[in-house]
């Protein structure tokens, strides 16, 4: 058993830590914010994601995870040291903010007393690799560079990270391709695939896998608005599609964009690595200006459905970017909030299963209802805008004379609404 460092309590780093530490090793998670350091030694979770705190509480339990807000005690012993922190997007730049990243090097270094495998899981654009190595070349113990992105889906991290697709490292020397090989035995003991590949590969498949998810996702929603000038059904055009073997079946559901801390970034940075290497990549480079695009035209038909039913007030169901989730980051529906709010005065009450208290920090001028019921009770026009279970399971006495916007197309009880408007078919107020 090896003890491992982490660098950074965030979803990464907090799912890697408590899986690193289910697998066998002996994880020591570290973090600046001492508050979250505090919390997370009694049990107290920063995030959610269904199973972590379980997780967490049970390698806590036996002995292989600790928290510690002491930088050369975590690091002390370990072996290798996974950098988890921060990358967000810099809109100024249109660019990953790497300023946490390198600091987070810099500080260990200072406090370095061994040789250690430093292993980036913080995704960052094409060339981190390189410049992580300059970092470290004046280093006096020996710092060895591995690149180990994450494919984690927020919702469902847990059960990524335990049953991974793929684990993919990029490294050069053969002895840390052995110590990570070692870290993750368990997986591979599993039948999982473990793939050792190039750096420079390592950083660029991370883009290059969320990129293309985020063209089926822009695909499929612009699809839909052709299926409403038609009368198609985008749901049955969406099935007989992954009927297509070629095809496939994951991320062809029409709805309100994509947003969350991975799409929009990721396929910003990707379009900012080809334009600094003088590319013209017109699919890559137009993917996020096709989503912003569909988020404005729904924002624009709500508006609209508002207008014209001269509308008082309005209830918006779902904040976070998807179901199973608390993450606010690029929403949809704050977006579209926001979009309406600029247009017009109107009551606005927000709903959300999870993700209500981290809205406080992102909205103003619109009633917090943590109680499901008295928002359906409160509003006019029903918007759901994620596809949370507890939304699709409403019944159908909860829309009658009710307004219903359902851009996620999970409301079947709708027959007894005054008017009921989804993302297939055709769009009439």
């Amino acid at each position: 058993m090896h003890k491992i460092t982490i660098i950074g309590t965030g979803y990464v780093g907090l799912v890697t830590a408590a899986g690193l530490a289910e697998a066998g090793n002996h994880v020591v998670a570290y973090d600046v914010i001492e508050q979250k350091i505090t919390d997370l030694q009694n049990g107290i979770m920063p995030i959610y994601e269904p199973g972590l705190a379980e997780l967490v509480q049970k390698n806590q339990q036996n002995k292989r995870l600790n928290f510690s807000n002491n930088l050369a005690e975590a690091l002390a012993g370990s072996k290798a040291c996974f950098l988890a922190v921060g990358t967000p997007h810099n809109p100024e730049t249109d660019a990953p903010d790497l300023s946490y990243l390198y600091q987070a090097v810099r500080d260990i270094l200072t406090v370095l007393t061994d040789d250690i495998l430093l292993v980036n899981k913080s995704t960052a654009p094409l060339g981190t690799y390189l410049e992580l190595q300059k970092l470290v070349a004046a280093a006096t113990q020996q710092v060895t560079i591995a690149i180990n992105p994450e494919f984690l889906s927020q919702g469902n991290a847990v059960k990524d990270f335990m049953q991974p697709k793929r684990i993919v490292v990029g490294v050069i020397e053969k002895q840390a391709a052995a110590l990570l090989k070692e870290l993750y035995q368990d997986f591979i003991t599993k039948g999982y695939n473990f793939v050792v590949t190039s750096p420079q590969a390592a950083e660029l498949i991370k883009y290059a896998a969320n990129t293309a998810l985020a063209v089926r996702v822009a695909f499929i929603n612009e699809i839909s608005l052709l299926a409403q000038q038609v009368d198609a059904d985008i749901a049955e055009i969406s099935k007989i599609l992954t009927m297509d073997e070629r095809i496939g079946g994951k991320f062809l559901t029409a709805g309100p964009g994509y947003g969350g801390s991975c799409f929009p970034k990721d396929t910003a940075a990707l379009s900012k690595a080809a334009k600094a290497y003088n590319l013209n990549l017109p699919i890559i480079s137009n993917i996020n200006h096709s989503n912003e695009l569909l988020i404005q035209d729904y924002a624009a038909r709500i508006l609209a459905v508002i207008k014209h039913y001269k509308l008082s007030k309005i209830a918006i169901f779902g904040l976070a970017f998807k179901a199973g989730t608390d993450d606010l980051r690029d929403s949809q529906a704050v977006k579209i909030i926001k979009y309406l709010q600029a247009e017009l005065q109107i009551e606005i009450y927000v709903h959300d299963v999870l993700a209500l208290a981290k809205a406080k920090e992102q909205l103003t001028n619109v009633h917090f209802v943590e109680d499901l019921a008295t928002a359906l009770a409160n509003s006019e026009l029903h918007c759901f805008l994620t596809e949370s279970p507890e939304y699709a399971a409403l019944e159908a006495s909860n829309f009658r004379g009710k307004i219903i916007i359902d851009l996620r197309g999970i409301i079947t009880n709708a027959q007894l609404a005054k008017k009921y408007l989804t993302i297939g078919g055709i769009w009439q107020i």
